[in-house]
């Protein structure tokens, strides 16, 4: 739940977490993604910035995460999931102001909340500020713009040394 006093952290759109578990394209591993600092105070256009030597995984993670909302997409649309993304996932992000959850994690909370799922099926979710809510009203971003910067390995850097006059 926001508490008013933070709400200024919210405004626009904002990828904030991604939990994903027993994902084939990040190798069935558990792995958590913070994409914010607690004490962020940024309140307006927000950058996210992912810094990695080749073959860690950057490429598969914006795929994730680009499928998710397009699965949330045709989610609002009335459409049915395309379970392109298997395994689990909860994707948090926050966009007006408000914080939604995408997932199929369940625990406790959900559980309860959620009639006639269980825990092993492959049913996604979402929550608004910790509620739950219907698909067809959420926001989403206008675009998601992933780029890749890749320095060549040809590249040679030469260390500037001091240049000496001579006389003549």
């Amino acid at each position: 739940m926001i508490i008013n006093q933070d709400i200024h952290k919210y405004v626009g759109f904002k990828l904030l977490s991604l939990d994903l578990r027993d994902t084939t394209i990040m190798g069935k591993s558990k792995l958590f993604y913070d994409f914010t600092e607690p004490d962020d105070e940024q309140k307006l256009i927000y950058t996210t910035v992912i810094i990695g030597a080749n073959g860690t995984g950057k490429s598969n993670l914006f795929r994730i995460i680009i499928e998710l909302f397009k699965e949330l997409e045709d989610l609002s649309k009335g459409k049915g999931r395309t379970y392109s993304i298997d395994g689990r996932f909860d994707l948090k992000f926050s966009i007006h102001g408000d914080v939604y959850q995408y997932s199929n994690i369940y625990n406790a909370n959900t559980l309860k909340d959620i009639r006639n799922v269980s825990e092993k099926s492959n049913t996604a979710y979402l929550l608004k500020n910790g509620e739950i809510v219907g698909f067809d009203n959420v926001p989403l971003p206008i675009a998601i713009v992933a780029n890749s910067i890749c320095l060549p390995i040809n590249i040679l850097f030469i260390e500037k040394k001091q240049i000496q006059k001579v006389k003549k």
